[in-house]
């Protein structure tokens, strides 16, 4: 029986101890986790906006971010605001709203490019799980300058292509809508043999989807859509300056 109460308490004690070992390795490594999210969040922003460097290291993606993409906040108005204008922590702001989606917030984020246009948080479901990325949009509010998908988990070769660069490069200079209105969302993202046969006024607004991802490609066309509606003030105003 002594000998059962011996091994039980050295059983006890170790696993103490290796929780306690490992609470301090995840402690002393969290800042080091959140610098390298910061530099992740960075690279996939001026992927966005067209921006990243062919090559460059996680320090020189800092700075470039730092130097031309500015975090701002809007309202349903289309109105602008600093974070410290907002009293909000900007930090805490991302971690709360990472998840939910920041365009359903009453202050939405988004990002202000140095030499024109924005950057959008766009959020979504695909196949399996929710999807999330950036959509940069020029200054004249609705041609589309680049897009990122950071996470997501659908299925490798098929929807998972959406993090592919080359099926990526084809966003470049859509157009977000039917006309300068912005009455009508217009991206939709098609099987290549019906986007052949288009008109060339409609090849404007379409994507050639991924071939075997139906679903997947419907989650990003969707999440583009509802994640950009509550933005479409801003983009208004945009247009008119």
């Amino acid at each position: 029986m002594l000998k059962k109460l011996n091994t039980y308490f050295f059983v006890i004690v170790m696993c103490s101890i290796s929780a306690f070992i490992l609470s301090i390795i995840s402690f002393t490594l969290k800042p080091a986790q959140i610098k390298s999210q910061a530099s992740y969040r960075n690279k996939e922003l001026l992927k966005a906006a067209n921006l990243l460097p062919t090559k460059a290291s996680s320090k020189q993606i800092d700075i470039i971010t730092k130097e031309k993409i500015m975090p701002l906040l809007t309202d349903e108005n289309g109105n602008t605001y600093t974070f410290a204008e907002k009293n909000i922590d900007y930090s805490k702001y991302l971690e709360d709203g990472a998840k939910s989606g920041y365009s359903k917030l009453p202050f939405k984020l988004y990002y202000k490019i140095k030499n024109g246009g924005i950057i959008l948080p766009v959020n979504g479901f695909g196949l399996w799980d929710a999807i999330y990325g950036y959509i940069g949009i020029d200054k004249n509010g609705f041609t589309i300058i680049g897009i990122s998908w950071y996470e997501q988990k659908e299925t490798p070769g098929l929807g998972g292509e959406i993090q592919n660069p080359k099926w990526q490069e084809q966003f470049k200079g859509k157009s977000l809508f039917h006309g300068s209105h912005m009455k009508t969302f217009g991206l939709n993202l098609i099987p290549k043999e019906m986007l052949a046969m288009l008109p060339l006024k409609d090849k404007e607004y379409s994507i050639d989807a991924i071939s075997g991802a139906t679903i997947t490609s419907h989650g990003v066309q969707h999440a583009i859509k509802d994640s950009l509606t509550p933005y479409i003030p801003l983009l208004r105003k945009m247009q008119k300056q």
